[in-house]
């Protein structure tokens, strides 16, 4: 559970958080995004922590294109946790699941390669159209198998999301007026799973 960075955060060290996704980790159309909520949140927890957060997010992104950009240009240096934040692009722009899986893998291999970081999987918001739901499944499966087969963390957002739905939170209240997109109530459920973990 994401043990060496939460040791860090306790013993008040320098702690480096690396976010690569694509608009949902940006934070698309919003003030603060999930990023910016858990670094109000770290700052306020652990006082003495000097942290710094690095948002490589990018709206429009699938994970073969995030590749190909931090292979250019590159993560800052040696960071403890790197945040991986694909799927709603890549499902609803022709590639398959598998494409999708080995883009990931790729690109984690890439970022171990330089630095012994933990790594953390997550999951984007739910398609709530039907055919999209099933859709979004593979390939949040996917991402399931890369996480038990690399032993790492994967947190799934969307189920997040449906609970806090189920609780009586408005799809409204969550995401703008796309359909896709959170409001900032809606990145919050995004930051609040991190924030647990950590």
């Amino acid at each position: 559970m994401l043990n060496k960075i939460k040791n860090k955060l306790e013993s008040t060290q320098n702690i480096k958080i690396t976010a690569i996704g694509d608009s949902l980790t940006e934070g698309w159309m919003v003030e603060k995004g999930y990023i910016d909520f858990i670094e109000e949140a770290i700052n306020n927890k652990y006082l003495n922590a000097k942290l710094k957060i690095e948002n490589r997010g990018v709206a429009g992104n699938c994970a073969h294109e995030s590749l190909s950009r931090i292979k250019h240009y590159p993560i800052q240096k040696n960071p403890d946790l790197i945040i991986i934040q694909f799927g709603l692009n890549d499902a609803f722009s022709g590639l398959s699941p598998k494409n999708y899986k080995n883009n990931i893998n790729e690109m984690i291999k890439f970022l171990k390669k330089d630095c012994n970081c933990e790594i953390l999987l997550i999951s984007s918001t739910p398609y709530f159209n039907p055919a999209g739901i099933d859709i979004m499944n593979y390939f949040y499966k996917e991402l399931e198998s890369i996480a038990n087969n690399k032993s790492i963390f994967y947190l799934k957002i969307h189920e997040k999301w449906k609970n806090a739905i189920q609780n009586g939170l408005k799809e409204h209240e969550l995401l703008q007026v796309d359909g896709v997109h959170p409001t900032e109530e809606g990145y919050k459920i995004m930051a609040n799973a991190i924030i647990q973990i950590l």
